[in-house]
């Protein structure tokens, strides 16, 4: 009998313990919800199969960097990856977590594409943190460009809020914590951020 009530009494404490523990994530990430938020950019990582981190305009593609975007746009699509900055600012006095989050990307208020981030971001009390979420596009879909010069002016003008503006480009997330059992619950609301 002995052994059976120090086995309730440390089910009892193991269950109140994980409770709390997914209580205290519960309200990080309302926290986090609460947060104010801003895009502030989007980086082009690599576009056509082409490495772009370090091209800051049309002058530094080389011309086999050329012939395969050329390649590719006739080909009639245009894979790219792109970070897109969030900067999440914490008014509050305790900080804000996220282990997680859903994200969607709209393009004059139609979803255009979507996914997951399954890594966590903390922003301390009172200060602000950036994090980029990284989405892979088509951009023959995405912008609906007919020709090469065109379509880069716009990638290398993405770090500019006004272009992002004029494309129409909005980023929702749907932040996630983790239970006891190591599921991920949502919040149940999506949050919008604009350029």
């Amino acid at each position: 009998m002995r052994k059976f009530k120090l086995l309730v009494m440390v089910f009892l404490v193991l269950t109140l313990t994980n409770s709390c523990d997914v209580l205290e994530q519960i309200g990080e990430t309302e926290r986090f919800a609460q947060c104010e938020f801003d895009l502030t950019g989007v980086r082009v990582v690599k576009v056509g199969g082409v490495d772009f981190q370090h091209i800051r305009s049309a002058s530094d593609l080389n011309l086999g960097d050329m012939m395969t975007l050329t390649q590719r746009l006739f080909n009639g699509n245009m894979p790219a990856t792109l970070e897109v900055d969030v900067n999440a600012r914490n008014h509050n006095q305790k900080t804000a977590r996220i282990s997680g989050m859903a994200w969607k990307v709209y393009l004059k208020e139609l979803e255009f594409v979507g996914g997951r981030m399954d890594r966590g971001v903390e922003v301390n009390p009172n200060s602000a943190v950036n994090f980029p979420i990284q989405v892979q596009v088509d951009l023959v879909e995405m912008l609906h460009q007919e020709s090469l010069p065109e379509m880069l002016n716009i990638v290398f003008g993405m770090h500019d809020n006004s272009k992002l503006k004029a494309l129409g480009l909005s980023v929702k997330i749907k932040p996630a914590y983790r239970t006891a059992a190591g599921n991920t619950n949502e919040l149940p609301f999506w949050i919008t951020i604009n350029p």
